[in-house]
């Protein structure tokens, strides 16, 4: 048997350590590598990379009441052999500089050992646990965890996930999260939801919510790599969006945007699909979508604008608005159909709106925005345009018997067309406008009766 002592067994001193290259305890008998054995306070300074694989051996932070630590500017390894704090004293591993700490653990962690990741350092786990009694701290720090575990790569408590320690966890504001496995992953509901963290998702694979997520202000979530999954849950957003990939909704997906400021470009990857979808970003608060996006429950606007772009945005359910507008271009199109309750006013900002279709029976949809609309179709409710609303040159009303607009298109030199498509007599209304109609079309199975004569 072997006993080896940074700082002795007995009224130790003590002792600060630095060693330029590896620690390797490596030996086949029993073997105890102990940093503080009594009183003594033992610094173990590990330039290199540190490895425990010694399948009968252990090393001891301390014995005494003495502290120990160890600074790690390399790799963790504990590949045989047990890492314990048999001792009274505090025990620390401490993971500094601005490197990647690739972390294995298939030995053991026993006792209280406390494992701290500082600002500028990364732990990466990959599928490996730090287990123990002791604290986990990310001070600022970034951890990987690679668990594919379906419960969550962070869980509570020690039955799963890459932190099993049943110390303190401890996630500092500004600390980063990463999600890195090399198949699908959950997040768990051990993630520190709602505090300052950024949350990384770095996996193809994709990673899906094991439950309700916050991504409080000030804080990122980004997409470098793979989507994140929202399923049955929700998902806040209080911070920014960044990265190249994109959520996954669908008809049980929960989306809240808060914050202030320019949230960035929300992009589905996917099932671009909501059940609700709640926008509140103050402060000048603007989201562009990225791709389609269908609301399929309730979209409620408190605050902020929702820019369509290039895309389109669909209300199939309720639909209530404080505040904010829904900001269109000539390549957007909104489409408001299914059922359910619509604001007093619709906000609609810019100079021209793509599509607009209305396919709402007995709902009113009202705007006071003033705009040209290229595509027109009022297929069931009523649009009431109030006298802002024009129809661009070479533009097209498409009427259904069960549509209809309140006031006539803002035109007085554009020419534009309309069409009926009608399957039960129709009456003309606000649509037609004399003298700037360029062709008048009728479809459908049933009449169509001029309420005023035109001029086409």
């Amino acid at each position: 048997d072997s006993y080896v002592y940074l700082s002795g067994y007995s009224g130790g001193a003590d002792v600060d350590l630095t060693v330029g290259g590896d620690v390797i305890v490596e030996v086949d008998d029993f073997y105890a590598f102990t940093l503080s054995g009594s009183s003594g306070d033992a610094t173990l300074n590990v330039d290199g990379n540190f490895r425990l694989d010694s399948p009968n051996g252990s090393v001891f932070m301390t014995e005494g009441n003495g502290p120990a630590t160890i600074n790690s500017l390399g790799d963790f390894d504990i590949l045989n052999g047990v890492l314990a704090n048999p001792g009274t004293g505090t025990a620390d591993v401490n993971f500094e500089g601005a490197v990647v700490h690739d972390f294995t653990n298939n030995g053991t962690i026993s006792n209280a050992v406390n494992f701290n990741v500082a600002s500028l350092s990364t732990l990466n786990l990959g599928t490996s646990t730090i287990t123990g009694s002791g604290e986990f701290n990310l001070n600022g720090g970034t951890l990987g965890v690679g668990s594919t575990q379906a419960s969550g790569a962070l869980q509570p408590g020690s039955g799963g996930g890459n932190l099993r320690n049943t110390g303190t966890r401890f996630f500092d504001s500004g600390s980063t999260i990463i999600y890195n496995g090399t198949g699908p992953q959950f997040i768990g509901n051990g993630f520190p939801s709602g505090s300052n963290v950024n949350l990384t998702i770095s996996n193809t694979n994709n990673v899906t919510l094991s439950t309700s997520l916050d991504i409080v202000a000030l804080s990122t979530l980004n997409l470098a790599a793979g989507n994140i999954v929202i399923g049955t849950q929700t998902l806040t957003i209080n911070g920014t969006l960044t990265g190249n990939g994109g959520l996954v909704g669908g008809p049980s997906s929960t989306l809240n945007i808060g914050g202030t400021g320019n949230f960035g470009t929300l992009t589905f990857s996917g099932t671009n699909e909501l059940l609700n979808f709640t926008l509140n970003r103050t402060a000048s608060g603007l989201v562009t979508l990225g791709g389609d996006l269908t609301v399929v429950g309730t979209f409620t606007q408190t605050a902020g604008d929702l820019a369509i772009a290039n895309n389109t945005f669909a209300i199939s359910g309720n639909f209530s608005r404080t505040a904010g507008d829904l900001v269109v271009t000539n390549q957007s199109e909104v489409v408001v159909n299914g059922s359910g309750t619509l604001p007093s006013e619709v906000g609609l900002s810019g100079t021209e709106l793509g599509t607009l279709t209305i396919n709402r029976s007995g709902s009113t949809f009202t705007t006071n925005a003033s705009l040209d609309i290229t595509n027109l179709n009022l297929t069931s409710g009523i649009f009431d345009n109030g006298t802002g609303i024009g129809i661009t040159s070479g533009g097209t009303i498409t009427r259904n018997a069960g549509g209809s607009m309140t006031n006539s298109p803002n035109n007085t030199v554009n020419l534009y067309n309309v069409t009926y498509n009608v399957g039960s007599p129709t009456v003309t209304g606000p649509e037609l406008v004399t003298n700037v109609l360029s062709n008048l079309t009728k479809l459908g199975s049933s009449s169509v009766t001029l309420a005023n004569a035109i001029v086409v």
